[in-house]
């Protein structure tokens, strides 16, 4: 299997216990993926800017609510 249409017919050979285990896999490996993404980000300083945002009650600033605060967040 050498293209993704060949492991998407392939995958849609699958007994259903065999796909949702599949399934469980591709969710794992997503997760594993996000966490190192996060670390690495959290490592080189990317998300100092957004903590620093999520600190603004501690510091007197008024609430921002979180569907605003993702709008205008500035990640460089």
């Amino acid at each position: 299997m050498s293209t993704v249409q060949e492991i998407e017919r392939a995958i849609m050979k699958l007994a259903k216990s065999d796909f949702e285990s599949l399934a469980a896999w591709f969710d794992q490996q997503r997760e594993t993926d996000f966490d190192r993404q996060l670390a690495a980000d959290a490592k080189s300083g990317r998300l100092d800017a957004l903590y620093q945002r999520t600190q603004a009650k501690s510091t007197g600033q008024k609430d921002i609510p979180l569907d605003e605060f993702l709008r205008h967040r500035r990640v460089p």
